[in-house]
């Protein structure tokens, strides 16, 4: 084994011989093991394998010098290079350690990591592509202008002339005549056809041609204007309605308290003086009812805006006291408009009374006058108080139960009514909020928006209207229109809702607002709460005959059944009252 070897060295020693002309270059190569040495080999082991390569190294020099002499007989000089040997130092101790747990990195440092993918094209099918017809005539598209030119180019009036007649020469009168300067006045205009169109946003529906003529003339042209006189319900019910005569002062009322337990009426008369009140002024009043000692009132006593009811029976005034009131009623010349309300029996304000008698001097007297009412007529008030309250039926009379005590029972259904549609999802929905100023609110009224509220509802629910024909805050021109409606059978109708609050004339602001609305041509609806459409019902009846008498079917008052959500006629709440009256004006 050991010569095999030998000789597999000597060859690879020629084959590595490098000659040179002057010097022979061995190189000497580095025989190793083949044999990898075990990791867990010992030191010994080490030792014992050093000391066998040292003796192989020097066997291994003796065969060089030998093959040397050999092959060159002639002495060479020789240098020799020794290849670098690896030195292999003693291993440490490996220890083995396994691992059972695996920990899982946390979600935090799993967002350090950064993945790459590799962008991947998919290539699609190409499409086939074909050559289309080019369009040679474009089409205009139908724009809301366009529709509105091309309805208003559809609906332009055409002319139509006649043949003219004959003309014939006729004698000449040439005789100078006077000529009347009224008829010149008159006379002096230019007549020329005016078209005028009712114009929806969206569409041109109706046409018409008005051949007004307008005339320049210094005579005024006055219509003959008959004023009917009417019952008033509210006089009928307490004897005198002076407390709703239009007024900057302070009043005194005298209200008698009745001997029938069941007609007491002051809480009824309140609220009759308290829609007065916002109907003239702005705003509520103050109110101030007192049944305590006057010693604890004398000072205080006033009527500038506010309603200050003393009931006398209760607040027993002596002889001293008297003084003090009268004071405080001769303070009253500089006091805004307001109510002072005595309530008393009839024996109570005779005593009153005196204040004024024991003044009077051949009728003048040192204190304000003032207004007398009492309540007599049991059917008349359970009726009117229904009425004042939305309540469009025959009362019961037969619960035993005070006027005072039924009347706040309908107030409460009535509000109630009115603010539950006010608030309803349906109302906030369809129902616009108006910006017109009431009463200083900077905005409408909750009873204003609940009225119009409640009108839609009636539309929709009893009329059977359709929402799309319905416009609340409806622009016509330079007004806007509460509620707009375009009825099946009466055609565009025009619904304005006057709670009359802040108006100081009620008429005057109804009439405005009535004339504006007919100039346009429409068919126009007045609806007024129950309260102020009762205790202006005369007023009412007279600015409605007037207007009847002028426009016939274009113009009609309501007001509201709250039980049947129903608007309710002027005729209808007119058959309820025992009024005479000429039944033609009604038609």
């Amino acid at each position: 084994m050991k010569e095999e070897q030998i000789l597999k060295e000597k060859k690879t020693m020629r084959r590595k011989v490098i000659r040179d002309e002057i010097i022979e270059v061995v190189i000497k190569p580095s025989f190793e093991e083949t044999e990898e040495i075990p990791l867990e080999t010992s030191s010994a082991q080490i030792e014992q394998t050093s000391k066998e390569e040292l003796i192989k190294e020097q066997e291994r020099e003796r065969l060089v010098q030998e093959i040397a002499l050999e092959e060159k007989p002639t002495q060479m000089k020789t240098l020799e290079i020794s290849i670098i040997q690896p030195t292999f130092h003693e291993f440490k101790d490996i220890k083995s350690d396994v691992i059972s747990k695996i920990e899982i990195p946390s979600y935090k440092d799993q967002l350090k990591l950064r993945h790459i993918h590799l962008v991947r094209y998919q290539l699609l099918k190409p499409t086939s592509i074909e050559i289309k017809e080019v369009l040679r005539v474009l089409n205009i598209p139908e724009t809301s202008v366009r529709k509105a030119l091309k309805s208003v180019l559809e609906r332009l009036p055409e002319l139509k002339f006649e043949k003219p007649m004959a003309i014939s020469i006729a004698n000449i009168d040439t005789t100078q005549r006077s000529v009347n300067k009224t008829a010149q006045t008159l006379l002096n205009f230019v007549s020329v056809p005016r078209a005028v169109f009712s114009v929806n946003p969206s569409e041109i529906r109706t046409k018409s041609l008005s051949t007004e003529c307008l005339a320049r003339s210094t005579d005024v042209i006055t219509y003959n204007v008959v004023i009917e006189d009417f019952d008033d319900p509210i006089e009928d019910l307490f004897g005198s309605a002076g407390f709703k005569q239009v007024s900057e002062r302070p009043m005194i009322i005298l209200a008698e308290r009745p001997e029938d337990k069941t007609l007491e009426y002051i809480e009824f008369l309140k609220r009759i003086l308290r829609e007065i009140y916002r109907t003239r002024s702005r705003g509520l009043p103050i109110p101030m009812h007192t049944s305590t000692d006057f010693e604890d009132i004398k000072l205080d006593i006033k009527a500038g805006k506010s309603i200050y009811v003393i009931d006398i029976d209760k607040v027993k005034i002596e002889n001293q006291d008297e003084e003090y009131l009268s004071d405080r009623i001769k303070e009253l010349y500089s006091q805004n408009f307001g109510f002072i309300v005595l309530y008393g029996s009839k024996s109570s304000l005779n005593a009153i009374k005196k204040l004024w008698m024991v003044e009077i001097t051949e009728g003048f007297s040192k204190l304000p006058r003032y207004v007398e009412v009492k309540l007599t007529n049991k059917d008349l008030a359970f009726t009117l108080a229904n009425l004042f309250w939305g309540n469009i039926e025959a009362p019961d009379l037969s619960k035993s139960v005070s006027l005072d005590e039924y009347i706040l029972k309908l107030e409460d259904d009535f509000y109630d009514k009115i603010e539950k549609i006010a608030e309803d999802l349906m109302s906030a929905l369809v129902v616009e909020p108006s910006k017109e100023d009431e009463e200083g609110l900077e905005g409408e009224s909750l009873i204003h928006y609940g009225l119009k509220a409640f009108i839609v509802k009636y539309l929709i629910e009893v009329e059977k209207i359709s929402l799309d024909h319905i416009q609340t805050e409806f622009e016509l021109g330079d007004g806007i229109i509460d509620v707009f409606v375009r009825h099946p059978k009466f055609g565009d109708i025009a619904i304005e809702v006057e709670t009359l609050y802040g108006t100081t004339l009620p008429l005057l602001k109804l009439r405005k607002r009535i004339e504006s609305r007919l100039k346009k041509g429409l068919k126009t609806w007045i609806v007024i709460p129950n309260p102020q459409f009762i205790i202006y019902f005369k007023e009412i009846s007279a600015l409605r005959n007037v207007y009847k008498k002028r426009y016939r079917d274009l113009i009609e008052f309501y007001t509201l059944d709250v039980k049947s959500n129903k608007l309710v006629s002027f005729n209808e709440i007119f058959k309820l009252f025992n009024i005479k009256e000429d039944l033609s004006l009604l038609k």
